[in-house]
């Protein structure tokens, strides 16, 4: 992980940009970490804010602790709503 002076890193910001897609770069202000630049190409932007995200996190978290259903059973779940809907209509 490299570490830079704020300064440093606004005058040659694309130089950075470029050495995190390497390794981390943590920009210094004052001699204490003020940012961490990240390198990300490649990679889609929906999952680069599914993983910068705390609230993407959290929601992710959450879903993950619930119950699962299998496909199998969401199909016989919405084959049986249908019929039932079917019979409402009549």
């Amino acid at each position: 992980m490299k570490t830079v002076g704020l300064r440093d890193a606004r005058d040659a910001l694309s130089e950075y940009v470029d050495a995190s897609q390497r390794d981390s770069v943590v920009i210094m202000r004052h001699g204490k970490p003020a940012a961490v630049i990240v390198g990300v190409e490649g990679e889609e932007m929906e999952e680069v804010l599914v993983q910068f995200s705390l609230a993407a996190k959290r929601l992710l978290e959450v879903r993950r602790a619930q119950p699962r259903t299998s496909l199998a059973e969401f199909k016989r779940q919405l084959l049986s709503e249908k019929k039932t809907s079917r019979r409402r209509a009549r």
